[in-house]
Parts: C-alpha cells; structure tokens; sequence
C-alpha cells in the first residue's frame, strides 16, 4: 500500500480503441469507472491501467497524477492469467481487478472480478464457434478464486449465486452508469433531411440500436412489427434498425424478408456519436426487445434522451427500467405488438413517460459505480477509507 492510498490494477483491455471503447457495456463501465477516478482530485488511490499495445487513451487520463499505464500483449485473458499476476506483485499493487472474465492464476496480491452476466454459461448457443466454452472456463475459474466478485444487477448476482454458491458471501451488486451520454433534444429540432443523410426514410419510426446478435430477439421484434404494419393507424411507422453486425443475425434478416419488411425497415449501421442523439430525439419509441440483459444501459440511454422506452422483461431490465418502461414477454410477438400499439397511441401521457424516465435515467451515474467498486475493493483489503468519488 502506498503512502495515501491502495495502487489498484485495472486489467482494461477491453477498451479497443479511442473511437469505439465507450460503445459496448463492458467497455464503457471500465471507461466509467477510470474517469470518474481520475476527475475527482481527492481520490486517494493510484491506478495501474494494463491496456492492449496500441489503443489510444484519453490525455486526461494518461496525465492523471494517480494513474499509470502498462502494455500487455495483444492476447489479453492469456495475459491476464499468466503474465499479470508476477506483474502486479513486482508493482507492488494491493489489488487486481478485471472488468472482463479473467484473473491471475498466480499471485498474493488480492483479486476481484466483476461479471456483466452469465450468458456464456447459460446460453453458449447465442455466440459463434467456441466462444462461450473459452470465456466461461475463464469466467468460472476467476469468480471462484476472486476474492471479490462485482454484479452489475441484483439480477446478474442471482445468477452468480445460483451456479456458484460458494461465492455468494463475496458478490456484491454495482449497479452501471447510463452509458453514452445522450441529452435530450427537441423532436423537432431533427428535419427529414437530417433522417435521410442518416439512413432512415421515415417521418415516424420505432427506434432499435445494438449489435445484431441471437441475444437481442430480431426476428420476434420483425414478427412483432409485421404485426403493426398490418394496422392502418400506423402506415407511417417504420423501424429503424441501428447497430453493427456481430455474429448469428443472418437469420434474423431472413425473417424480415420474408415477411416482407424491406420497405418498412432501415438498417442503417453503425451510428457515430454524433448522429444518434438526433436519431433518439425523433423516435416514437425505444424498443429494446432482448431475451435476456445483465443490465439494460441502452435503456437509460434512451430515457436520458427523452424517448418513451418499451421493452422486454428478460434479465435485469426491469430491474434496471423500473416503472418508466413498459414490457413484455420477449418470446410473444404478439405480445410485443401489442405493448408497441398501445404505446405508440398513447400520445397523451407521453411527456408524462419521457419525464419519468428521465428521472429513472438519473438514478445511475458513473460516480456511483466508482464509488461503489472502490469501496468494496477496500473492505476486501482492510482499508477503511470508505472513499466516495465526488459528483
């Protein structure tokens, strides 16, 4: 320990890139965490950040008198597990925290390990080739030999409790901040010209953005919407369909063929930082239709943005939604044609629904999840700080 504080490793290798790190949920709460540290001054504690050999980190925090930046190989859970333990010792660090699925296999310095969810054990069909059986090898050995274990919901603890009985005296939630920070602009603010540069040919549109994978429920939302363009109140709705594709959706995009979406459904890619607030701002809706979310920031996202959010009761969403969402049962597109007809008509209380979940939206911040890690890494080394991150 040094003079003030504990030196804490940060195993990081998941931000990839200066300009994609903050998109995806893993990511963007190491980045989270990392900025709420460095831009509180009172932060007692020294941070060693064991970043991939080439990403670009943000001056703030490479200047920051409390962190100090370490390349590992391009290989990171098998840096993790091999290299990073003699290296936190030669570091002296007091703590080795991984915000991915690994640990050191060899260390006295203390470790701890903050899970997203569990989809990889109960689930591996949702990924391509022999992910899930790699990460959860990884993920399992690290959640028992941690002496710390991080769930992002009360949800994902469950989870972990419910596999892993013999760590549920060590699994503390932490709940994340609400990822990208969206502000709130006027509907009307974006013209059709800005909607069309952006990919989306609809004056009207129910709003979708993730990367496209078996997990995020696509060909249940097309049948849901098929539904909808089967009623005459909704001829001008479309669904716009954002995000990158990741692995497993050509099956999802069969189904909207099939069904004859094409005309009905944009898929315009992967959005820029700057284009997706504009896209928020003219949505009738926010549809997060997933099976199953350890979290659900893209939630939050929305309700900061001042869209009314429909969504699947899967998972920690609810949890994370409360009652500035309304659901339904991921695996009934009827249902979910009906809960989407209901709230689009529901023109009335909107502004009603948008403040509710602005207010929903601001219960999670950054400063809370930092505040809570670092709190739990230091009642797992004794230290009595109790240090709270400043707003």
């Amino acid at each position: 320990m040094n003079g003030k504080g504990l030196k804490i490793g940060v195993a990081a290798q998941t931000l990839q890139s200066s300009g994609d790190f903050r998109r995806a949920g893993v990511a963007l709460y190491t980045a989270g965490i990392i900025d709420a540290v460095v831009s509180d001054p009172g932060c007692p504690h020294e941070l060693h950040l064991f970043v991939l050999p080439t990403v670009d980190l943000p001056k703030e925090w490479t200047e920051a008198p409390n962190v100090k930046v370490h390349r590992t190989w391009n290989r990171p859970q098998r840096w993790n597990v091999i290299a990073a333990g003699p290296y936190s010792m030669a570091l002296g660090l007091d703590f080795y925290f991984s915000t991915s699925v690994s640990i050191p296999s060899l260390t006295t310095v203390k470790t701890g390990v903050f899970v997203h969810d569990l989809f990889v054990m109960d689930n591996p069909e949702w990924f391509p080739g022999d992910r899930a059986e790699v990460a959860s090898g990884f993920l399992a050995k690290a959640i028992r030999r941690s002496n710390l274990v991080l769930a992002n919901s009360e949800h994902t603890k469950g989870r972990v409790c419910s596999r892993f009985p013999e760590a549920a005296d060590k699994t503390l939630v932490s709940y994340l901040g609400p990822g990208n920070k969206i502000a709130r602009r006027a509907y009307d603010s974006v013209s059709t010209d800005d909607l069309t540069r952006m990919g989306v040919p609809f004056e009207k549109y129910i709003f979708f953005i993730s990367t496209l994978e078996p997990r995020k429920n696509l060909s249940r939302l097309f049948e849901a919407f098929k539904k909808i363009t089967e009623d005459s109140r909704f001829n001008e709705v479309g669904l716009v369909v954002a995000g990158g594709r990741g692995w497993k959706y050509e099956d999802d995009l069969a189904t909207m063929d099939r069904l004859g979406l094409k005309d009905r459904v944009a898929l315009p890619g992967y959005i820029s930082d700057d284009d997706l607030p504009a896209l928020m701002a003219r949505a009738e809706l926010f549809v997060c239709p997933s099976l199953a979310e350890g979290f659900g920031m893209p939630l939050l996202e929305a309700m900061a943005a001042g869209v009314p959010v429909v969504s699947s009761n899967g998972g920690a969403l609810p949890e994370v939604g409360g009652d500035a969402a309304r659901y339904f049962d991921p695996y009934k597109p009827d249902e979910i044609a009906m809960v989407l007809a209901e709230a689009l008509l529901d023109t009335e209380n909107r502004e009603a629904w948008i403040q509710k979940g602005l207010r929903q939206a601001n219960q999670f911040t950054w400063e809370s999840a930092a505040t809570k890690t670092l709190q739990a890494i230091e009642e797992t080394c004794g230290y009595r700080a109790n240090y709270q991150v400043a707003a």
